[in-house]
């Protein structure tokens, strides 16, 4: 079994049967796209975006166009300002909304 594969079988396990938190932080590490500890403003428009094509949404209202969403999960989960989202952050501002939980903790099952 390679890394990838060990990755996968994490990934599906955690999924099936983690904890919110577990699967919180399995979808933040699969949203750090560069990997550097933080979700930023780009890489959250991104998944808001593939997540959108996973689901068949092409014609998203005006309130729910990629970057104007990204704005509002960060208006709501930067706490400190500083336009990137911590591991903690992100895993907060989920856990206290249970529409972003669903929309960003669900996509990564």
């Amino acid at each position: 079994m390679n890394d990838a594969d060990y990755c996968d079988s994490k990934a599906i396990s955690i999924t099936q049967s983690g904890s919110p938190e577990e699967k919180l932080g399995l979808a933040f590490q699969l949203y750090d796209i560069d990997g550097n500890g933080t979700i930023e403003e780009s890489e959250m428009t991104e998944i808001i975006k593939a997540i959108y094509m996973m689901v068949g949404e092409t014609n998203p209202g005006p309130e729910n166009q990629p970057d104007v969403r990204t704005s509002a999960i960060f208006k709501k989960m930067d706490l400190n300002s500083d336009h990137v989202l911590s591991k903690e952050e992100f895993i907060r501002g989920c856990m206290n909304d249970e529409h972003l939980y669903n929309l960003l903790a669900s996509s990564s099952s």
